[in-house]
């Protein structure tokens, strides 16, 4: 006859190894910390693409 107990060890021992979502949450944890990185730093970002800009233009030029 099954207690209350051991129903509920049962479930937590299924939901211990239910491990589906686990990829979901670490893609959404990684993207939260790559937007915040660009937010932090886009005016940095920003001054690096336009003198990348400029240098390929400079280079395409005097070809």
């Amino acid at each position: 006859m099954w207690t209350v107990i051991g129903i509920v060890q049962k479930a937590l021992e299924r939901f211990h190894r239910d491990e589906e979502g686990v990829g979901t949450v670490e893609i959404i944890l990684i993207t939260i910390v790559v937007i915040g990185l660009v937010v932090l730093f886009k005016d940095s970002i920003y001054d690096l693409v336009e003198s990348l800009t400029e240098s390929m233009k400079n280079q395409a030029s005097s070809i």
